[in-house]
């Protein structure tokens, strides 16, 4: 039960996005402004995910986790229904900020716990079960969001993304688990000192968030360009838009499951060796796409779908890797990878929707170099890692 509730709250965060990308062509209609200008909308979504995490993740050590993720999801709702009443684009980027904030609490608080029961493969399986079901979340989000852009318009999107975050509400209040934890000696900035310390002192905390942030990096090119170049390029309507990038959630929910299934018996280590030699596959492949002016999309969704697969496994087998030395301050942790890893996407982003002219090739070349650019850091440094002893 404990994945199926994490998943389903951590899935707030990816509804948040998936289900606004039908509905960024009708955004750009409604306020007369660039394809760029509305993809922004997730950019700034990702800035708030990226500053909300430092201090989420201090507070989920001090207070608790279910306390922590209850007033995430309050903000976040808060953010959904400020955006559906946003009258400028201005508005809708504070909106949308605020709901990347109130999301930061809950992958934050869901992974801690995690580290709370378990370590090593052990977590890292953990992690996957509930990565697994918030992949449910992100396929059904964009399919969800280009039925409610049909019906209706981008604020009915965005007021389904405040009712999926009451959803979610109210799991968490429910099934929530609540772990009382010993009241540190340390002041705030004591805590935030050590924290820091130990991270920092952690070589294999270190190398996890680089990597992390790399493959992240790769994925959310897509997350910012691709349901657009969708419609755009590939003249597809906006509730197939949907569906097709729902198939690339797909990919990285069947990465997961397959780390589910084997991370106790491969371990972390061969796991992650596995996913970063499929993202390497996918990004020469992309690589090689980017020269073609006029490539088909099922060829360029092949090689997407495949980073994908390799991005899911990765996801859950790095989770564990940066929480597993340091149990005191899990959530802090985990939190620095969500900054770090928020402020590389976010940059990355940015850069996507300025390249972006309407055809595959800077989705192309950016995942590619993300995908050969992981290898890279990966060979260069998986020297430092030493698998966990036995619990």
């Amino acid at each position: 039960m404990l994945p199926v509730v994490l998943g389903c709250v951590m899935g707030a965060s990816a509804f948040g996005v998936d289900s606004l990308l039908p509905a960024l062509p009708e955004l750009a209609a409604h306020f007369s402004i660039t394809p760029t200008a509305s993809q922004m909308a997730v950019t700034f979504s990702l800035i708030g995910f990226g500053i909300g995490q430092l201090p989420v993740g201090l507070l989920a050590d001090r207070h608790g986790r279910r306390v922590t993720a209850l007033v995430c999801l309050c903000a976040y709702i808060l953010g959904g229904l400020a955006g559906a009443a946003a009258p400028s684009i201005e508005a809708v980027y504070g909106a949308r900020l605020i709901q990347g904030m109130g999301a930061a609490g809950l992958g934050v608080a869901a992974r801690a716990i995690v580290r709370d029961v378990a370590s090593g493969d052990r977590a890292g399986r953990i992690m996957s079960g509930a990565i697994s079901f918030m992949g449910i979340v992100t396929i059904a989000a964009p399919i969800v969001g280009g039925t409610l852009v049909t019906l209706g318009s981008w604020r009915t999107v965005m007021l389904g993304i405040a009712a999926y975050g009451l959803m979610a509400l109210g799991l968490a209040l429910l099934f929530f688990p609540s772990y009382q934890r010993q009241k540190s000696p340390r002041t705030a900035m004591q805590q935030l000192k050590a924290s820091f310390h130990a991270f920092l002192a952690s070589p294999r905390s270190l190398f996890a968030t680089v990597l992390f942030t790399v493959l992240f990096s790769g994925i959310f090119v897509f997350v910012t360009t691709g349901s657009t170049l969708a419609f755009e390029f590939y003249g597809l309507s906006q509730g197939v838009t949907g569906w097709m990038v729902a198939l690339i959630a797909a990919s990285y929910m069947t990465g997961a499951a397959t780390n589910h299934q084997l991370v106790e018996r491969w371990g972390l280590y061969r796991m992650l060796a596995l996913s970063v030699g499929l993202i390497a596959l996918a990004g020469i492949g992309l690589l090689a796409l980017s020269f073609w002016a006029d490539v088909p999309m099922p060829v360029l969704w092949s090689m997407i779908m495949l980073y994908g697969v390799g991005f899911g496994i990765a996801m859950p087998t790095l989770t564990a890797i940066v929480m597993d030395p340091l149990p005191e301050f899990a959530a802090f942790a985990t939190s620095i990878v969500g900054t770090v890893q928020s402020i590389g996407a976010a940059a990355v982003s940015g850069t996507a929707a300025a390249l972006y002219t309407g055809t595959p090739r800077s989705l192309c070349l950016l995942m590619g170099v993300a995908g050969l650019l992981g290898l890279t850091i990966h060979w260069l440094g998986k020297g430092t890692l030493t698998r966990p002893q036995p619990h």
